[in-house]
């Protein structure tokens, strides 16, 4: 549409799942690093910050090519950048 649009704007994945991919990049609480995932890690949390300071966003958003739809596609950018399409997920466990 051009922007960033309300969740739920769309149907949710088959996992009950709204706006994973595609609407805002979010971040991730992984600090980046090029050498931190290691085979045979299931779901690795960097908490260590590089000298770069960069952190792990996922998911796409609305104005980036479609192969960053991938729910693996990460990329990274220092901690303190913003925009209109970087945001946030907020999950809570039961």
């Amino acid at each position: 549409t051009g922007h960033a649009v309300a969740v739920g704007s769309y149907p949710s994945n088959p996992y009950g799942l709204y706006d994973m991919g595609g609407n805002v990049w979010e971040w991730c609480q992984d600090y980046y690093s090029a050498d931190f995932y290691m085979d045979g890690v299931t779901n690795p949390v960097n908490n260590t910050a590089g000298t770069d300071g960069k952190k792990i966003r996922r998911g796409g958003a609305w104005n980036y090519h479609a192969s960053t739809l991938l729910t693996y596609a990460r990329e990274s950018d220092p901690a303190t950048r913003g925009n209109n399409h970087f945001g946030f997920r907020i999950v809570q466990n039961e």
